[in-house]
């Protein structure tokens, strides 16, 4: 089989409308780690890009693992409380309604970036101030 333009690009994956958004939702992870240097923000960043792009069950379940981790870190060191405990508690039941919901995916995923990934990328902020 020879390497040529065609082969390459049916290497790369489809991306649709609704994980392009959330991966769009990712960019304020990655402006506060390149402000601020955030090993947080990255991780969140990378691995966000990694489930939204991959769609698969294992990154899927790394990535929400992960997040738990780090929303227990930070709400544990965090000098912003209980403003950091109110955006997490907001944000889980957003991300907890929203994927039980039946929506169109697209809907779906504007909402868990405002309501999720956003609210989130806020308490990082003020954690990282």
């Amino acid at each position: 089989m020879s390497l040529n333009v065609t082969n390459l690009i049916n290497l790369i994956p489809t991306i649709y409308i609704h994980q392009f958004i959330c991966l769009i939702g990712l960019l304020p992870f990655a402006i506060i780690f390149l402000l601020f240097d955030s090993a947080m923000a990255f991780i969140i960043f990378f691995n966000g890009i990694w489930y939204h792009s991959t769609l698969s069950k294992f990154t899927r379940i790394f990535d929400i693992f992960c997040n738990t981790i780090l929303i227990i870190i930070a709400n544990l060191n965090t000098s912003w409380q209980p403003g950091t405990l109110y955006c997490s508690i907001f944000a889980i039941i957003a991300w907890t309604i929203n994927i039980q919901t039946e929506k169109r995916p697209e809907i779906s995923s504007l909402i868990h970036v405002l309501a999720t990934q956003w609210v989130f990328c806020y308490a990082l902020y003020r954690f990282v101030l």
